[in-house]
């Protein structure tokens, strides 16, 4: 069953030439579409109050049909439809941030835009703003302008949007101590060029290194963890997966570094529901809006609602 999880974010423009609200602030009322490689287009949508920002991302996917199981006579079928003409098949994600820090929750559900896309989406939007700016500081110089003038205004808006997941660290002894087997680690060197011995044949011409190590089942797993444990700086950030083996018979992998926070779920039926009182000319009137904005000052206002220095 699908789960519509909330994911935490951040957005700073500390360093940067344009203030945080007043970018956003500029994209209200403004439809802004993105096109991605698969062919969908993603469509964005802000509007706000004295609070917050409310948004939602739209993919429209160019998928024409679908497929459903029909029970005909007993007998289960396959009956592939295709849409209408004028139909799409669309997945939403609903965010809010606030004004007051930068802080915000963004609904995620298989299926949709991600956290890292929508955060890289912004920032590109970001730097054609700071771009537009940055052209029309260099038209003011005049034709002769001096090294450094030049140097002047391109360390003005050199720095752009920055984005952060909120994320936890796991401890990975308590962690990979629960399960009855660890059978493999997969993990992504952090440094390519220390990993390679002076007199390797690849050296200089290497950008990744990704290492997939197979335990021994007869080991114990106190000596695993401890190897692992002993691993971790060596390890590339978020690229550390490791299988394991429940009680139960059942593999499964996991991320054992930074990992996105779950504030909060919603099922998939609940988040339909919430999605049917959304009118794209009335943004905030939508119910799934406000389940967010609880969270941000309710459960969780000591992350959402706190004041940044």
């Amino acid at each position: 069953m699908y789960i519509s999880k909330n994911y935490g974010f951040s957005f700073s423009t500390e360093k940067s030439d344009i203030d945080l609200v007043d970018f956003l602030a500029s994209l209200v009322g403004v439809e802004i579409q993105f096109k991605v490689k698969s062919g969908n287009v993603r469509k964005f949508m802000f509007d706000s109050d004295s609070h917050y920002f409310y948004g939602v991302v739209i993919t429209m996917k160019n998928q024409r049909s679908f497929a459903s199981l029909v029970d005909e006579k007993g007998v289960l079928k396959v009956k592939i439809s295709d849409l209408a003409d004028l139909e799409k098949i669309a997945e939403f994600n609903f965010f809010v941030i606030n004004k007051l820090n930068g802080f915000g929750l963004y609904q995620y559900h298989y299926g949709a835009c991600t956290l890292p896309n929508f955060g890289e989406m912004l920032k590109g939007r970001y730097r054609r703003h700071l771009e537009e700016k940055r052209e029309k500081a260099l038209g003011t110089l005049g034709e002769n302008p001096s090294k450094k003038q030049l140097q002047a205004i391109n360390s003005r808006f050199f720095h752009g949007l920055h984005f952060d997941m909120l994320v936890q660290s796991r401890d990975v002894e308590t962690v990979l101590s629960a399960y009855r087997e660890i059978r493999s680690f997969k993990y992504e060197v952090a440094s390519v060029e220390a990993s390679l011995s002076a007199d390797s044949p690849f050296q200089g011409m290497v950008t990744k290194a990704k290492h997939e190590v197979r335990f021994d089942t007869s080991v114990d797993s106190s000596l695993i963890i401890e190897g692992i444990k002993s691993m971790i700086s060596t390890v590339k950030d978020r690229t550390a997966k490791i299988e394991v083996v429940n009680d139960l018979d059942e593999s499964a992998f996991l991320k054992i570094m930074d990992v996105p926070v779950n504030f909060g779920e919603m099922s998939y039926s609940d988040f339909m529901k919430g999605l049917s009182t959304f009118e794209p000319h009335n943004l905030t009137s939508c119910v799934l809006f406000k389940s967010l904005t609880d969270k941000c000052e309710k459960e969780y206002a000591h992350v959402f609602s706190k004041k940044v220095s």
